[in-house]
């Protein structure tokens, strides 16, 4: 995999995930946080934890098997 589709990847899976508002389920209230994981933040810092500690991991692994099989 080039260095650019690796890049691209990452920005494309970041860019996903924001920081807004989502219907919970489970307690039938608008809360704020990743609309995409429908987890519960209210600041930027943990919007940066969260992307940093739930989406990138999982993401390199797998890339890594598509890179290195």
């Amino acid at each position: 995999m080039k260095k650019s589709e690796l890049l691209s990847a990452i920005q494309h899976e970041i860019q996903r995930h924001n920081l807004s508002t989502f219907m919970s389920h489970e307690r039938k209230i608008v809360q704020t946080g990743c609309s995409i994981c429908q987890k519960h933040f209210g600041t930027i810092e943990q919007f940066k934890r969260h992307l940093t500690d739930d989406v990138l991991p999982p993401l390199l692994d797998r890339l890594a098997k598509i890179a290195f099989p």
